[in-house]
């Protein structure tokens, strides 16, 4: 269920940001359209990564963190791709017991191995290694989803 929500509220929030943003705020993040939707892709990182369900939850709390250190920060169809892909990462990195190595995070998200570990590092310096999550944000999260 949780994965069914997390796609809608990626599909709205990139329809909602296209219209007024494209990838000036986030250039490293951005590149070719993806070929499939939103949806298809959250299914495909839950499906392939192995990532628990909780991840998706603080993978948009990391997105949300993102935001509100740059208000200039939308999800577009050119960035989305890879800023979820990230957050969903991050998140399974520090909450998860099951490792998956970047060079499979890189093939489940379609890019290369040297983009993602790039990728990787400039996420975690916009959010200044700042990876906690408190239960009750976690919890509020959540039940907002």
């Amino acid at each position: 269920r949780i994965v069914a929500v997390m796609a809608a509220m990626l599909e709205e929030t990139v329809s909602a940001s296209e219209a007024f943003s494209k990838c000036a705020s986030l250039p490293t993040f951005c590149g070719p359209r993806p070929l499939i939707t939103p949806a298809a892709y959250v299914d495909r990182i839950m499906r392939y990564s192995g990532a628990s369900p909780c991840c998706l939850v603080i993978g948009a709390i990391y997105l949300e963190r993102l935001k509100q250190r740059d208000p200039q920060v939308y999800l577009t169809l050119d960035n989305y791709q890879r800023l979820f892909l990230l957050a969903v990462m991050t998140a399974s990195k520090f909450l998860d017991d099951y490792y998956v190595s970047n060079k499979r995070w890189a093939a489940i998200g379609g890019i290369s191995l040297r983009e993602i570990n790039q990728l990787e590092l400039e996420f975690l310096y916009r959010l200044s290694f700042t990876l906690y999550v408190k239960r009750s944000e976690y919890d509020w999260y959540a039940e907002e989803l």
